[in-house]
């Protein structure tokens, strides 16, 4: 819920000199809306994203879900370089939002070497940073 993000950013910045920055989660319908939370409570960044939910694979037998924990089925985390477009993406959200546009973004996600890094998180969020707000 965007506003205990914001409740949480601004009770951190109260109580704190060091940089509070807001790490958002990719698991959301909307990534704009928990960012301008953040920058609604004083962020001074946003760093996203990580592991996408995610079910790995189904037993045909059980009809469950894999991997499975104490007998049950449970979901899995989606990494590594597949979640490069999704966070491209969000970073993008993020960086043409009026209501965000110029807010310092952490990129981060399916980075696997450096040779990866030119075409990668901050070079987007620069992009959109050099261009003129919408």
């Amino acid at each position: 819920m965007p506003e205990y993000i914001e409740m949480v950013v601004r009770w951190c910045k109260q109580y704190t000199r060091m940089p509070v920055i807001t790490k958002l989660t990719p698991n959301i319908t909307d990534i704009r809306k928990p960012a301008r939370a953040a920058k609604a409570g004083g962020t001074d960044a946003v760093s996203l994203i990580n592991t996408i939910n995610s079910i790995v694979s189904v037993d045909l037998d059980d009809f469950a879900p894999m991997p499975t924990v104490a007998g049950k089925g449970t979901h899995g985390g989606y990494c590594g370089p597949a979640v490069k477009p999704i966070a491209l993406n969000m970073v993008a959200e993020i960086a043409r939002d009026p209501e965000t546009h110029g807010m310092p973004i952490s990129g981060i996600g399916g980075i696997t070497t450096g040779a990866t890094r030119p075409n990668s998180l901050p070079s987007v969020q620069e992009m959109y940073r050099s261009a003129p707000p919408p």
